[in-house]
């Protein structure tokens, strides 16, 4: 099997889980000091278009994983309550590299400091969208300290594993509140 079949493959099968099926550990350790604010939300067709806003509510600088979080994201998961579920990032490690990942971006964000933005996913999976979600979730990757993260990403570029591991390793999940769509 070749490797983008066998990354096609463990797409598929990450789709099928949910947030709360996959723990994400470090998001329920400690209260995230992230606040993720969606204002809006919108699918239109295959087109899912979500506003946001991030604050930094704690004492320290953070740093927020950027490279999916204006679009397209990077992965959605229906859960069973339908609430379409969307990450700014791989929420497993790969056991695959691929061909081509995007760069690492971060935003740095201050304490007391917020961004808006909005996320332009410009095509949503058929199947996810075809299930009418009744709701939306945005789930934002961030950490306190990027050094280390970007040594380890160097690294990937010269190995076999996927770009998005170390990120995943990294990083710490701040999950907005559910927001209903109309």
């Amino acid at each position: 099997m070749n490797k983008t079949a066998r990354l096609l493959l463990l797409c598929a099968t990450l789709r099928l889980i949910s947030p709360a099926a996959i723990g994400q550990e470090k998001a329920t350790e400690e209260k995230s000091i992230l606040q993720i604010h969606l204002l809006n939300a919108k699918i239109r067709g295959h087109k899912l278009t979500l506003s946001w806003e991030i604050a930094n509510n704690g004492p320290k600088v953070v740093y927020v994983y950027s490279t999916f979080l204006y679009g397209p994201s990077a992965g959605n998961e229906l859960d069973n309550k339908g609430v379409l579920v969307v990450n700014t990032s791989l929420m497993h490690k790969s056991p695959v590299g691929v061909n081509f990942y995007p760069k690492a971006q971060f935003l740095k964000l201050g304490p007391g400091k917020s961004i808006k933005g909005t996320l332009r996913d410009a095509e949503g999976p058929d199947s996810q969208l075809k299930a009418g979600p009744r709701a939306v979730m945005l789930n934002v990757a961030y950490g306190s300290e990027i050094a280390q993260v970007e040594q380890a990403l160097q690294a990937a570029r010269s190995s076999d594993q996927h770009p998005a591991n170390p990120i995943v390793e990294w990083q710490t999940i701040a999950h907005s509140k559910v927001f209903a769509l109309r």
